[in-house]
């Protein structure tokens, strides 16, 4: 029977007696019936409850540290103020749940579900409007990705752990309460707002940071291998040491970036900005490297449509290159080889010292120049 038809009648479920007499290292438990069970303050540390139904279960203060509960139902479960450190919750249901102030830190809960999925002709008025109380739980180091929280309670929960560097991660799947300022909770990923933020060594391998706000963010030793940071803006970040294996970094703004000591094997810079202040690892050919600044090899570019406001070109090689609809306002094109190149409908309003470029008969030209 569905959860939703059993909310207000006060059973137990069949398997009850079986969790209670459970001790640390005893056997599996899993897809077990545990409805309305009566625990608080249980030890249940590393217990296997992948796929249990634990509806409306009492587990306040409960120790459920490095639990399975994978798939499991905690609908209506009462986990207030309990540790769930380092526990799978992925894809478990939680509508109506109490977290407030339980522990979550490094917990797995990709994928869990805070708002019910029931058929349209049912009259369930009341759980749909259930609320999942995640008020003052600390969700710090907490895997997001794919989360509906759409129906959760966030109120004084926290992302972050300054001591320990921890921080939630969330992806493009993660679904938010509405007005819930997400990009400034202090968690990690998309359009994430990090400026300043010190991370030092953490490991955000396979992380998608794209379209986030580092400015002048302390990244050293940092492992971003595999990572998405597609147009984030490290301008002036920290960034020695760092593993940037494989990361993308297409589109992404370097300016006044530190890049010493990085390992930048693999990563990908088509597009990304960098400046006469940014500081690469040595023996790296940044000016080979598809990356757009001062003394760039982009002979033969495909820059249509690219955001180059503002951009240093200076003496950049832009034979041949392709710039239609590219914005080159207030551009700094001093000695800028652009023979050769397409500029139809480019904007170069602004852009600095363009008649001391380079060009020829050929280049495909606007037809205003404010330059």
């Amino acid at each position: 029977m569905p959860w939703w038809l059993l909310w207000k009648r006060k059973i137990q479920g069949e398997d009850v007696a079986s969790l209670k007499k459970w001790v640390p290292g005893g056997p599996s438990q899993m897809g077990g019936r545990f409805l309305g069970i009566r625990m608080p303050r249980g030890k249940l540390g590393g217990i296997d409850l992948s796929k249990a139904n634990l509806t409306r279960a009492e587990l306040r203060y409960a120790d459920l540290s490095w639990a399975n509960l994978r798939g499991a139902q905690l609908n209506g479960a009462n986990l207030s103020q309990a540790d769930l450190s380092q526990a799978d919750l992925s894809r478990a249901e939680l509508v109506g749940a109490n977290l407030s102030q339980a522990s979550l830190k490094g917990t797995n809960l990709s994928g869990i579900m805070t708002r019910p999925k029931i058929p349209r002709d049912l009259k369930t008025a009341e759980v749909e409007t259930l609320t999942t109380n995640f008020i003052e739980a600390d969700l710090s180091g907490a895997n997001l990705n794919g989360a509906d929280l759409s129906g959760a309670d966030l109120r004084g929960a926290y992302f972050t752990r300054a001591l320990y560097n921890e921080r939630a991660l969330y992806n493009d799947k993660t679904t938010w309460p509405d007005h819930f300022d997400f990009q400034s909770c202090g968690a990690i990923g998309p359009h994430a707002k990090l400026s300043g933020a010190d991370l030092t060594g953490a490991d955000l391998s396979g992380a998608d940071l794209s379209g986030a706000k580092l400015t002048g963010a302390n990244l050293r030793n940092m492992n971003f291998r595999d990572a998405e940071l597609v147009r984030a803006n490290l301008s002036g970040a920290n960034l020695t040491g760092a593993g940037l294996e494989g990361v993308n970094l297409t589109g992404a703004d370097l300016s006044g970036a530190d890049l010493s000591g990085a390992d930048l094997s693999g990563a990908d810079f088509t597009r990304a900005l960098y400046n006469d202040k940014t500081t690469w690892p040595d023996h790296f050919d940044f000016r080979s490297c598809g990356a757009i600044g001062p003394h760039a090899k982009l002979s033969g570019a495909d820059l249509t449509g690219a955001d180059l406001t503002g951009a240093d070109l200076n003496d950049a090689d832009l034979r041949g290159a392709d710039l239609t609809g590219a914005d080159l306002r207030e551009a700094n094109l001093t000695g800028a080889n652009l023979s050769g190149a397409k500029l139809t409908g480019a904007d170069l309003k602004g852009a600095k010292h363009l008649k001391r470029g380079i060009y020829e008969p050929q280049t495909h030209w606007v037809t205003r120049l404010d330059g």
